[in-house]
């Protein structure tokens, strides 16, 4: 018998604003902590275990004898707190804890560096009759949040540069790619500013002079962007879909050059984590979830984050990532790229 994982928890006793950054403890041990920078979870049974109960969203652990626990990208609500990433451990000296979560990790040396495998206390007993308790409470936390916001729906959004990667695919890109997206809206439910707009989509497809990384659309240079409204929109639907746009996607939103009205067909399946989009014959992204099969090096996480606010979200693969419209001066078509996200949003 080899010996015990060392234990660690996280001391969060509380979450005001649904976030709290939380000391990691050593317990078990009192060797000093050693520095490995850049280290994360590896993909052993356990974070598959956890993937499969997640669908892919996937939370991350940042190497526990640096002090401190890191939470990435993590779709689903537990304890009826939404868990909302902020940095990562490439963007802040010290990764954060986000969330009020009880965790037991262990690990082994791999590659020089000590990887840690997250092992939640859901998991130590009977899994199913658990994950249909979380399941209930995701669905009812997702359901109240709804009815609480004005308007609601899913959210795709597509780049030309890797999004679910690492640093040495970032910064080989920098300056490079990741100049242009797609963003799509399809709103389910809800209003804005006193008009319907469920059952509708918009779309905007940007151009930028630099790479739209960690800031968005801030420090990028010029933007110019085309916005696609539905045909379905009456009058007064295709006005409130332009000012909705000009909301939410940032500078995008207000550095349009043309507006056109076509054809959009959207779906977004949230069990699956697939997602697929439209818009005549100028835009077609097809995408799915990302999946442990598509890491390369090992360390990737959801590096950028996307470029309008959304409630949750997952880093995902586009098949299929054409732009053919006229009006921003540049085409792209991106196949198997690391290059989507597929999201909720709660406005």
């Amino acid at each position: 018998m080899g010996k015990p994982p060392v234990q660690y928890r996280i001391q969060s006793p509380s979450l005001p604003d649904g976030i709290v950054p939380g000391r990691v403890e050593k317990k078990g041990s009192r060797k000093r902590a050693g520095h490995y920078p850049g280290c994360q979870m590896s993909p052993g049974p356990v974070v598959r275990r956890i993937d499969e109960m997640f669908q892919g969203r996937m939370p991350w652990v940042v190497c526990p004898e640096r002090g401190y626990l890191g939470i990435q990208h993590a779709w689903p609500v537990l304890g009826g707190q939404e868990i909302v990433p902020k940095y990562n451990h490439v963007e802040v000296p010290r990764p954060n804890v986000y969330g009020e979560w009880r965790a037991v990790t262990g690990g082994a040396k791999v590659s020089g560096c000590r990887k840690f495998q997250a092992i939640f206390n859901h998991l130590n007993g009977p899994v199913m009759r658990k994950n249909i308790a979380y399941c209930v409470l995701l669905v009812f936390v997702v359901t109240s949040a709804a009815d609480a916001k004005k308007i609601t729906g899913h959210y795709l959004e597509s780049r030309t540069c890797q999004v679910y990667t690492g640093p040495c695919f970032a910064n080989g890109e920098t300056g490079l790619a990741g100049k242009n997206a797609l963003m799509a809206w399809s709103i389910v439910a809800g209003d804005y500013q006193g008009v319907d707009l469920a059952g509708l989509k918009v779309v905007i497809a940007v151009d930028a002079a630099d790479t739209l990384g960690f800031l968005g659309f801030d420090g990028v240079g010029e933007v110019k962007s085309i916005v696609y409204v539905d045909e379905k929109a009456t009058d007064d639907q295709h006005a409130a879909l332009l000012k909705f746009v000009r909301e939410h996607a940032g500078r995008a939103g207000r550095s349009v050059v043309r507006v056109t009205t076509a054809p959009i067909e959207m779906s977004l399946n949230e069990k699956r984590l697939d997602a697929r989009l439209d818009v005549g014959k100028a835009v077609r992204v097809v995408a799915r979830k990302a999946r442990l099969d598509d890491c390369i090096c090992s360390n990737e996480s959801a590096y950028y984050p996307p470029l309008a606010e959304v409630s949750f979200f997952a880093p995902g693969v586009t098949t299929v990532n054409e732009f053919k419209g006229r009006g921003l001066g540049s085409r792209w078509s991106t196949p198997g790229a690391r290059s989507a996200y597929l999201a909720i949003f709660n406005y």
